[in-house]
């Protein structure tokens, strides 16, 4: 199996179909979706959409966060290498030659960005929500956390290697995770290359800007001293 593609799912049962079919029309790879303790059929629609010789793997866990589902999925995957792709499927999924590309010239880890030189916005978020996640950006450079322009762009390639060592390391549920799985990177000494990528803003997005803005910021915080040896 050459690609594994992780999908976290939470309340997802009106476009996880279509998540599901996309992936499916792009030839042999292992689709993972982790129902994150969803309330409707996630799950079951998931299977439902599922074409005949498309490897799905449904992952089931109680509700923790994307950072849980993310991680449940990685460890559970089996492709030479697995990428982080968000429900919404707001990233251009014909980017994904570039991140592959990133990987082929010796990467370990190729992180989607919709901030750094190239990328282009189909369909921007709104200004507040843009501001924010600068904000989150800037606030996790000054800590020295991550140098990268995006941090949390659900669009993430990792070799097979990379994926199962920092995964199995992380401890973050939520969505800071992202901040974490770079931050490990950087301390292993892997090379993690941003890649610029097409990306349309979805306007169902789950993420409460200003709530989920300080839960992110908490548990970024959280992150060295969870590692403390």
């Amino acid at each position: 199996m050459t690609l594994s593609v992780i999908v976290p799912a939470w309340n997802e049962a009106h476009r996880i179909g279509r998540c599901v079919e996309a992936w499916a029309a792009r030839g042999p790879l292992e689709l993972v979706v982790v129902d994150d303790g969803s309330t409707d059929r996630t799950a079951e629609f998931a299977r439902q959409a599922a074409p005949a010789g498309l490897d799905l793997k449904v992952v089931s866990i109680a509700h923790q966060g994307k950072g849980a589902a993310t991680r449940a999925g990685m460890l559970a995957s089996r492709g030479a290498r697995a990428l982080l792709c968000d429900c919404d499927l707001s990233a251009d999924l014909d980017d994904l030659p570039r991140l592959e590309a990133a990987l082929d010239a010796g990467a370990d880890v190729a992180v989607g960005s919709r901030e750094t030189t190239g990328a282009a916005r189909v369909r921007s978020q709104p200004l507040h929500r843009r501001a924010l996640g600068r904000a989150f950006s800037f606030a996790m450079r000054a800590l020295r956390l991550s140098a990268l322009e995006d941090t949390q762009c659900g669009f993430k390639l990792f070799t097979r290697a990379a994926a199962h060592r920092l995964f199995a390391e992380s401890k973050v549920d939520g969505y800071a995770f992202d901040v974490e799985i770079l931050w490990l990177a950087r301390r292993a000494g892997l090379c993690v290359v941003e890649v610029p990528i097409r990306w349309r803003d979805d306007t169902d997005s789950r993420v409460r800007p200003v709530a989920d803005g300080v839960a992110m910021l908490t548990d970024a915080l959280r992150v060295r001293r969870l590692h403390r040896r």
